[in-house]
């Protein structure tokens, strides 16, 4: 899941970044794929926040319960991280 917000962000802008094409030029259409590729890459952010060691589990649940405080769930056995490079590349589509 992580990578999508990358690739979201990169087809709403054509590769450019927001300086060159400003937000005001974006159709509606197109500032709701940014909204949900920002959506998506805070959730993102949150799974490696959450963690004691910084380290986004393998396997997260989402807990759709609204009296609950714990927004993501990590199992025991789906606590290893396999470091993959996605993480930090979608960062820079935000930048």
């Amino acid at each position: 899941m992580c990578f999508l917000p990358g690739l979201l962000a990169l087809g709403v802008t054509e590769g450019r970044t927001l300086e060159e094409i400003g937000m005001d030029m974006l159709d509606v259409d197109q500032l709701e794929e940014f909204k949900l590729a920002e959506e998506l890459l805070y959730t993102c952010y949150m799974m490696y926040n959450t963690t004691a060691t910084g380290l986004a589990p393998e396997i997260a649940y989402f807990n759709q319960n609204a009296n609950s405080q714990d927004d993501i769930i990590i199992k025991p056995a789906d606590t290893h991280n396999l470091l993959r490079p996605e993480t930090l590349e979608r960062y820079f589509f935000f930048l």
